[in-house]
């Protein structure tokens, strides 16, 4: 059963993707859905004057046709020899509605949950506790890089310093 998911954007069961002179390339979507779809739509149309051969991609549901080059098939004789493989009298289903892509993206999104954000804990000392391991964990190698920074830079200066000093009194010395 052959349903309105088995047509393409333009709501057409079969749309021509590729025409030039001896040869034209048909996209049919129902092909990805039922690959032994395509035998009978070869057969269908090899029966119809002009063409020499069918090859079918499944892979691509797409069809090419080998015709004479002076021959181009039509939309309508593609629809009448292809519609009736294609939607059997029983499930005949009137095309989709057209629904715009960016209804298409917002159907197709999960709804969205909101997520409430409790304020930070805080300390005795009043710092704000960082609620997530990893956060915590960023935090503390924080801490220990600008210790580490301050620890190192006062040492420096120091002893930059304690030089300077020394080197300044033995001026003076006699």
């Amino acid at each position: 059963m052959l349903l309105a998911k088995n047509r393409s954007r333009s709501g057409a069961l079969v749309d021509i993707r590729h025409q030039i002179p001896g040869r034209t390339r048909l996209r049919v979507p129902a092909l990805g859905r039922t690959p032994d779809l395509g035998s009978r739509l070869a057969e269908a149309l090899e029966t119809l004057e002009g063409i020499h051969r069918v090859r079918l991609n499944s892979g691509c549901a797409s069809l090419v046709i080998h015709h004479r080059p002076d021959f181009t098939p039509t939309r309508d004789l593609l629809d009448r020899a292809l519609t009736p493989i294609l939607m059997p009298a029983a499930s005949v289903a009137p095309p989709p509605p057209k629904v715009s892509r960016r209804a298409e993206r917002s159907r197709a999104r999960p709804e969205k949950t909101r997520v409430r954000v409790e304020a930070p804990k805080k300390r005795a000392s009043g710092q704000a506790l960082a609620a997530c391991p990893i956060c915590q964990l960023k935090l503390k190698a924080a801490r220990w890089i600008l210790t580490d920074f301050w620890r190192c830079w006062r040492d420096h200066w120091t002893q930059r310093l304690h030089g300077r000093l020394l080197a300044s009194v033995a001026l003076f010395r006699p």
